[in-house]
């Protein structure tokens, strides 16, 4: 997947490049991936995401599962997204897309 150019959005305050495939459209697939720059003093890290069809219902299943939660669904511009952290520190976003 082709990275795009640095870009910062509205709703992420922190310059980062992305690749996705697929779209943000109900039904179709969509994988995107981040990378952000390294901050003094922090590990690199990776950030992937999903679209879910019910946010909700997900985060309810990770927090039974004492998953760590970086941001709960929040409403974003694209939709109501949420980052957990898998085993290695690394960041998993979740997205259910706006209707």
């Amino acid at each position: 997947m082709p990275f795009g150019d640095i870009e910062r959005h509205a709703d992420d305050a922190v310059a980062h490049a992305h690749a996705s495939w697929g779209s943000w459209r109900e039904g179709d697939a969509f994988l995107r991936l981040n990378l952000y720059p390294i901050r003094e003093g922090a590990p690199t890290h990776s950030v992937i995401g999903f679209v879910v069809d019910d946010l909700d219902a997900v985060h309810e299943r990770l927090l039974r599962a004492v998953v760590e939660v970086r941001e709960p669904p929040t409403r974003k511009s694209w939709g109501r997204s949420a980052t957990y952290a898998d085993p290695d520190g690394n960041e998993v976003s979740l997205t259910e897309v706006a209707r």
